[in-house]
């Protein structure tokens, strides 16, 4: 960012020192509304979060198999139009689908994400943030897939009523993106990231299953 009271030509800068989000794990003992409380800074801050009982759930949770998906791959894209909108694209992330990879036991992080037509600003960023962390998971097979299959045929316009989501979206209970899975050799789903993470989180997840 640049800093408005700043030199002329000063180039845009980066804090990297400063925690922009604090990830949060906690089992809540029944379903309703939670105020959560921390003390950032010697400041108190407070927001609500809602539990919901697991059979009101649509989305797959961990401890769940997961499904034998037949992604597309840059050999077989299918109705895929474009592949990948990353920017510099495609990713390396296209070459297997994540039926091969589960039926051959492999440790499997896939990300859905779209970063050209995210709803937030996170898609680009954690697709990069998954390329920068998978040389040191040799182990553990990266799969991306794009939210949308046909944005080329619809001139990129998502709000298109043409605009046709990926049948995976609907498979694993899907309401928003991007979104993380985890899954370990078993082919049980072991962890799930919602939204955004950073490089720690993602390599303290990867660990898990690597």
């Amino acid at each position: 960012h640049d800093h408005p009271d700043g030199g002329e030509g000063e180039p845009g800068h980066e804090h990297a020192d400063l925690a922009r989000y604090f990830p949060l794990r906690a089992t809540l003992p029944v379903p309703g509304i939670y105020d959560v409380v921390a003390t950032i800074d010697g400041s108190e801050v407070s927001f609500p979060v809602q539990a919901f009982a697991v059979e009101d759930i649509s989305l797959i949770l961990p401890g769940s198999p997961f499904p034998l998906l037949e992604t597309p791959t840059l050999d077989a894209p299918g109705p895929m139009d474009p592949i990948c909108t990353l920017f510099e694209g495609p990713c390396p992330f296209h070459t297997r689908t994540v039926r091969d990879v589960l039926e051959a036991g492999e440790p499997m992080a896939f990300l859905i994400a779209t970063p050209q037509f995210c709803s937030t600003q996170y898609c680009g960023p954690v697709l990069d943030e998954l390329i920068n962390a998978a040389g040191k998971f040799p182990s553990i097979t990266p799969i991306h897939l794009e939210v949308y299959e046909n944005p080329s045929e619809v001139g990129g316009d998502i709000r298109s009523p043409d605009i046709r989501a990926v049948q995976a979206f609907a498979d694993l209970g899907l309401t928003f993106e991007p979104a993380l899975f985890l899954v370990g050799r078993d082919g049980v789903l072991a962890e799930r990231i919602d939204n955004v993470f950073d490089q720690s989180e993602l390599e303290l997840a990867l660990a898990r299953i690597a």
